[in-house]
């Protein structure tokens, strides 16, 4: 027996390796509890679509919102799994003597006795497929590994947070190692399996079946090189329009906040530091901005911003705010910020600055449902 890994298809009930409309009709069966539907032992595993370990409605309401093109449909993953295959001739007679066949499958291991025919005596033999290598994204001198679990990374020592946000179709989580903020990496798994990366670096290879977002500094005075990339696999995506729960976007805000300081590293600066107070203050405008549908630096009574981080108690010697809308994408929202040609880039590269807070908020009924704030100062030495 070894430990290995099983490739699931969830939503592939009939196991045809598509997910469509008779695919609904078979998990709705299986959630109404249709004793006469038979599905495979894979089929079985494949109907457990949200990944959660079991099967229910939550199952058959994420599958409708995938054929519906509501969100994306979830691709083939890997999942640890232990898998033994075996082969076994059990009786002889003077000619040919075949066994019968019988397949079991668990969650956790999967035992196959096969058809064999032999004109002597039995045998017994046990073999192991191997499996295909893991692919790896290669950023500058660092190789990555794709489709592992995540404590694949531990190679890499102890993250300085992981983060873990329920989307639709799974819970995506980012490990994030920003010791070096120049090196700044995050790697990010669905349900525990790896399956992209946000990183710093000038160069990368990424392999077969995953898209990558480059980000440049187009600012007309940037470098117009590439400073970090955003590599996921194809299916899945980080847009955190797609959590189950968009009254908490604080998830993307300290994302925003790990690629703020990747970004200072790079261009020299010292990292900032992150203050929950002002992320309070920053979150309070950006909601308020999406509830009440406006876009603006002052508050809806006209007051400054800063008034705002005075009134929350912050001792602020200088300060600074960038705001955006429109992003549901914490790396999107920062280069957005970043090669402006206005403040926005000025004040993240500011050596003014010693202490932030990010917050971004949705509301469905606004123009442009989501918003975002940086709220920047230094307090008085």
């Amino acid at each position: 027996m070894t430990g290995s890994a099983a490739m699931l298809y969830p939503g592939d009930l009939n196991t045809d390796k598509a997910v469509n409309i008779l695919d609904g009709v078979m998990l709705a069966r299986t959630v109404g509890e249709d004793d006469t539907l038979e599905l495979t032992a894979q089929g079985k595993r494949n109907a457990d679509v949200d990944l959660s370990g079991f099967v229910g409605v939550d199952d058959l309401y994420l599958l409708i919102n995938q054929l519906a093109g509501y969100v994306p449909k979830a691709q083939p993953v890997m999942i640890p799994d232990t898998t033994t295959s075996t082969t076994t001739t059990t009786t002889t007679t003077t000619s040919t003597t075949t066994t019968a066949t019988t397949t079991t499958t668990t969650t956790t291991t999967i035992t196959t006795t096969t058809f064999t025919t032999t004109s002597s005596a039995a045998t017994t033999t046990t073999t192991t497929a191997p499996l295909p290598p893991a692919p790896e994204l290669t950023v500058d001198n660092r190789k990555l590994p794709l489709e592992v679990p995540l404590s694949a990374l531990s190679v890499f020592g102890t993250p300085n947070e992981t983060l873990t946000v329920p989307f639709q179709s799974c819970n995506m989580t980012f490990a994030i190692y920003a010791d070096q903020p120049e090196q700044t990496m995050i790697g990010i798994a669905a349900d525990g399996i790896i399956v992209g990366y946000y990183i710093f670096g000038g160069s990368f290879t990424a392999p077969d079946g995953y898209s990558t977002v480059e980000y440049i500094d187009t600012n007309s005075k940037g470098t117009g090189k590439l400073y970090a990339l955003l590599t996921v696999k194809d299916g899945y995506s980080i847009r955190f329009g797609y959590m189950k729960d968009r009254s908490d976007f604080s998830v993307m805000s300290k994302l925003n906040y790990y690629g703020v300081n990747g970004i200072r590293a790079a261009n020299g600066l010292s990292p900032l530091t992150w203050d929950e107070n002002m992320a309070k203050v920053a979150l309070a405008h950006s909601k308020d901005m999406a509830d009440y549908n406006y876009f603006e630096h002052n508050s809806r009574d006209g007051s400054k911003f800063s008034a705002r981080f005075t009134a929350a108690g912050i001792d602020w010697q200088r300060c600074a705010e960038n705001i955006d809308c429109g992003y549901t994408d914490p790396f999107g929202s920062l280069n957005g910020w970043f090669t402006s040609e206005s403040g926005h880039r000025k004040n993240i590269l500011s050596a003014e600055y010693t202490h932030i807070g990010i917050g971004f908020a949705y509301n469905a009924d606004s123009r442009y449902g989501y918003y975002g704030t940086q709220d920047f100062y230094k307090g008085w030495d």
